[in-house]
């Protein structure tokens, strides 16, 4: 929360048009400073964490680069991730990290709000409709650094079961989504060490946090319990690393 000064806004979006238009818009107000753009999500994470805004503005889709496995909420939650693991280390003194709100074209009532929960969980603060940006979006940003959350536009009902069906996901962590989309894909625990670079028993105690988590008590029961609850191990190699994106549970 940033109440005594300016507020210090990152904007992320693929197209150039709007991302300028956003930004320019943003920086009108006297109490806000847009301290950086760019167009690709993955892109954002290193820099909204060396620019440490208060707010970050990011869009969900990015198709010009899917290949590339990174779509908005991925960002999101990396960029939470990415700083506890500063904080751990001692290189900030922020008490969080910077909240993001998403700000989209993509048409979430016609998905039915299945991004809803994945959002919650993946840390996003708020959200607004990309055509109503320019009446919304000063007010979100404000009342989110005041420590708000605000959903424009999403249905009480329809927040209140995303927050129930938040508090019931597992949440994996980033490397133990890569170890599991090594199970999944049918690979022993040598293999995924092998895979990943790391020992066996490295990988052996993802594996039983990931079983802790889930409460299951086997590997076998840990690959069944995926499936049941919609995980996939469709994720792209990035070139001969493993991409990051998560696994997601998915809503029927």
């Amino acid at each position: 929360m940033n109440s005594d000064k300016q507020i210090r806004i990152f904007v992320v979006d693929d197209e150039d048009v709007t991302r300028e238009l956003v930004a320019e818009t943003l920086a009108r107000e006297p109490d806000f400073v847009v301290v950086g753009t760019c167009s690709y999500a993955g892109e954002a994470i290193g820099k909204v964490l060396e620019a440490m805004p208060d707010v970050v503005v990011m869009d969900l889709n990015f198709p010009n680069k899917p290949q590339l496995g990174y779509d908005g909420l991925t960002a999101i939650l990396e960029i939470n991730e990415r700083f506890d693991e500063l904080r751990k280390q001692g290189r900030s003194t922020r008490p969080h990290a910077p909240d993001c709100v998403i700000c989209t074209a993509f048409d979430p009532i016609e998905s039915g709000w299945k991004w809803l929960p994945r959002a919650l969980v993946n840390g996003a603060r708020g959200f607004v409709f990309k055509n109503s940006f320019k009446r919304d979006l000063v007010n979100v940003i404000r009342r989110v650094n005041q420590g708000e959350e605000v959903f424009l536009g999403v249905p009480t009902e329809v927040l209140s079961a995303a927050r129930e069906t938040k508090t019931a996901e597992v949440l994996f962590t980033l490397k133990e989504s890569e170890v599991f989309r090594l199970l999944l894909q049918g690979k022993s625990c040598k293999e995924i060490a092998d895979d990943l670079g790391i020992i066996d028993r490295v990988a052996r105690t993802h594996l039983i946090d990931m079983r802790n988590k889930t409460n299951t008590d086997s590997d076998a029961a840990l690959v069944l319990w995926g499936r049941r609850n919609g995980y996939t191990e469709h994720l792209q190699p990035r070139t001969n690393r493993l991409d990051r994106k998560r696994f997601w549970r998915l809503t029927k």
